[in-house]
């Protein structure tokens, strides 16, 4: 049997993202105000994911309108993203990690949703090494859940013998570098023009090691240096390639998108050399860049610059797309 994949746009899930930008907006304007301790760098972007990231990524991954996992996802993904964010708002303890569950809550059902997509779009006649758009779509619904795991771990104070900010910023890691990135690159694959051989093919030669390598960089980050500078500057290599093929090597429908498009590709090559440089700096004790630099510049430019612009472009590219077959 034989599936294929359709490009749209689900409006509920795009709803819900534009319900989370006024939640996001207002918690960045109130935070000050109302909340004693501070979200900083790491808290906004990682409030950044559940409210607007994932919310559009899934209005752009859809299955079946009626089926119940879609009903159970939307009706529960606000007021799970709600509490992520107020549970990054409380002191740590048990009343912040109680507050992030019911975010891990979704991030399972995301993972089962990702499933559901995958068996919808797969091809049972090809091997799954020919199958890498849904297999990225698939594995960054997998690494979601990882992101709530360690979110939960982090406002509940458990480090497992590690700063509390590199737990923090792991499940940081797993909302985008895991789960906005693949679904990114499974975008890309189900658009590349297979005509063009050339593209094709270096978009199936990188996009396996965006999709698999951030494993091993959150695994260097906790466990080993010389495995985080590896697998950063190897990751950092193919996202590069990977977002060139994106910006370069599609035929954009508009100029926006194509505008969009280039700027994240261009945010892109700054938030992984800033990755590559904190890898090596971090493995020889340079000391060139901090952790907390590092939450500023590279976690609000990978999550505003590459991943929510890339993101838009999509919404652009399929909504152009589908007003020209109607």
């Amino acid at each position: 049997m034989t599936n294929t994949f359709s490009f749209s746009i689900n409006k509920v899930w795009l709803y819900q993202a534009l319900l989370g930008m006024a939640a996001f907006i207002t918690v960045c304007v109130l935070q000050p105000f109302v909340f004693l301790p501070s979200l900083g760098g790491i808290g906004y972007t990682i409030s950044f994911a559940p409210l607007v990231i994932v919310p559009i990524a899934l209005s752009l991954i859809t299955i079946d309108q009626k089926h119940i996992l879609q009903r159970i996802a939307m009706i529960f993904h606000f007021p799970a993203a709600i509490c992520a964010v107020v549970s990054m708002c409380v002191n740590t303890g048990s009343t912040s990690a109680m507050l992030a569950l019911p975010w891990l809550m979704q991030n399972l059902i995301i993972a089962v949703y990702g499933i559901v997509f995958f068996l919808t779009v797969c091809d049972r006649e090809k091997p799954l090494f020919q199958q890498l758009p849904g297999v990225s779509v698939l594995m960054g619904c997998l690494y979601i859940p990882i992101a709530g795991v360690w979110l939960v771990s982090s406002n509940m104070g458990i480090t497992f013998g590690f700063r509390s900010t590199i737990v923090l910023l792991t499940a940081a890691h797993f909302h985008y570098a895991g789960f906005a990135l693949s679904v990114l690159a499974g975008l890309g694959g189900f658009a590349v023009d297979k005509n063009k051989r050339f593209v094709h093919k270096l978009y199936y030669t990188t996009g396996w090691v965006v999709v698999f390598c951030p494993v091993f960089v959150a695994m260097g980050i906790i466990f080993s240096p010389l495995l985080e500078m590896v697998a950063a500057c190897t990751l950092a290599v193919a996202i590069i390639i990977f977002s060139a093929t994106t910006a370069f090597g599609f035929s954009c429908r508009t100029w926006l998108s194509k505008i969009f498009f280039i700027t994240a590709f261009l945010a892109m090559i700054a938030t992984m050399a800033l990755a590559a440089t904190y890898a090596m700096s971090e493995y020889y004790d340079w000391h060139v860049i901090s952790i907390s630099t590092m939450a500023i510049t590279h976690g609000v430019a990978n999550a505003f610059g590459f991943t929510f612009l890339s993101l838009c472009a999509w919404l652009i590219e399929i909504k152009n797309k589908r007003s020209n077959n109607q």
